[in-house]
């Protein structure tokens, strides 16, 4: 959702070099009257003393509509807010004066984390719910005060759950801080885990584990134990959690920040097995498979990586041009990508060389009219050990079809549909896929 604000530039040009006063050369970079600015010193209602050349706007009626709607309409509305008597301040500023205002911001007392996705970072004191962003050279921070929405605050639920027993199960996390473990009956646990913000939990493969990024008030980690909701493991982020995935055998999780940090957890002691970082790889999505593979979701411009978290190390990189999504078998031997055509490509997730997989060492079609390049669509690891699960939303329908490829054999016909409010669920034990209503609004 941050991803998808636009973020206040501050511009300079030949036709803004004749104005003397820095809030007017602002004003009129952002289309702005002369006079929409004046130095600002203080956040009275943080208690927080800005930066250098801080500005604010007199009137936040003037970024027009849209922009006011996202900044203090749908962003607020998110966490379960309302937002009313909203400012705006800016400042020219490096990356590094976002990082050293995010950490002071930590410092105020009663200060509770709600959003973080590197340059954009949401937070509220009591009342007062704070937006603080960077980019294109200037920090911007918002500010109002609120009171609970007549919604509920957006809630997150992992595509897949597995469990073990007879009865189904699956998490749900609240942007509240509220997490669920939700069986068919809705009898299973609620807790009030922490005190900001919660993202999308991790279900262990062999049910018992649940992993879950949040604010409490800082980043932090909780592992808990799914048959009795009791936190076993607590490890703080500085820098925030991006992705976070167990391995294969259940055994590690392998959590990484914005910064690009991994850090490997065993899930039995919750020490730190290994720590290591590649700065630019941040915000890309883990999934294990294994003892210790984890393929990284690339992007149109990045290639697909699987790497071997006990060392660190690339064992296969792979191409994601028109890929839509890609997993790796339970087994963690296969790194599966699925294209817009319908065409699966499966690779051996270990390989010498360094260049980019050209050709599959197996392929196999989703059949049409399921029209993948208008269709969202994810891949999962499978029952089995080497396969893996495809969910297809119908087109013009909000309908997920479930289907299942065995690595090297055809692919399997459509074995559940998920309908709105539902999710998926998986018994590791039996193989049964069970459609569970969601219990968190």
């Amino acid at each position: 959702m941050l991803r998808c604000l636009i973020l206040a530039a501050l511009l300079t040009s030949s036709a803004l070099a004749g104005l003397s006063q820095p809030e007017d050369r602002l004003a009129a970079s952002l289309g702005l009257p002369a006079g929409s600015y004046e130095a600002a010193l203080r956040v009275e209602s943080l208690g927080l003393n800005l930066w250098p050349g801080s500005l604010r706007l007199k009137d936040p009626a003037l970024l027009g509509s849209e922009q006011q709607a996202l900044t203090f309409d749908e962003g607020p509305a998110f966490y379960g807010l309302h937002c009313q008597d909203a400012e705006v301040y800016h400042a020219p500023a490096v990356f590094s004066d976002f990082a050293a205002l995010r950490a002071a911001l930590f410092d105020l007392p009663g200060v509770v984390g709600l959003g973080d996705d590197g340059r954009g970072f949401l937070f509220r004191r009591a009342a007062t719910f704070g937006w603080l962003q960077w980019g294109s050279g200037a920090l911007r921070l918002n500010v109002c005060q609120t009171e609970p929405a007549a919604d509920s605050a957006a809630t997150f639920a992992p595509l897949l759950s597995v469990h073990q027993g007879a009865e189904a199960a699956a998490p749900v996390a609240s942007a509240t801080g509220l997490l669920a473990w939700c069986s068919a009956d809705q009898g299973a646990w609620q807790r009030q885990l922490a005190l900001g913000s919660l993202g999308e939990p991790a279900v262990s493969p062999d049910g018992r584990l649940l992993a879950v990024s949040g604010f409490d008030p800082r980043p932090v980690i909780f592992v808990l134990s799914t048959s009795s909701g009791e936190t076993l493991h607590r490890l703080s982020r500085p820098n925030g959690t991006s992705s976070l995935s167990f391995a294969g055998d259940s055994q590690s999780l392998l959590a990484q920040d914005f910064a690009g940090t991994y850090t490997l957890l065993d899930t039995a002691s919750g020490q730190v097995r290994r720590e290591w970082s590649q700065p630019g790889w941040g915000g890309f999505a883990l999934i294990g498979g294994g003892a210790s593979r984890f393929i990284q979701t690339g992007s149109r411009h990045q290639p697909l990586r699987v790497i071997d978290a006990a060392t660190g190390k690339i064992t296969r990189t792979l191409n994601s041009m028109a890929v839509s999504a890609d997993t790796l078998t339970p087994d963690g031997l296969w790194a599966v990508t699925l294209e817009e055509s319908g065409k699966l490509s499966a690779y051996r997730a270990q390989d010498a060389s360094a260049a980019i997989a050209r050709k599959a060492d197996h392929t196999g079609t989703v059949d049409q009219p399921l029209d993948l390049k208008n269709s969202p669509a994810a891949l999962l690891p499978g029952r089995h050990p080497d396969s893996v699960l495809i969910l297809v939303q119908t087109p013009r329908l909000r309908r997920v079809q479930v289907l299942e490829w065995q690595v090297g054999t055809a692919v399997a016909a459509s074995v559940l549909t998920l309908n709105p409010g539902e999710q998926l669920t998986m018994n590791r034990a039996t193989g049964t896929l069970t459609a569970l209503p969601t219990c968190l609004p």
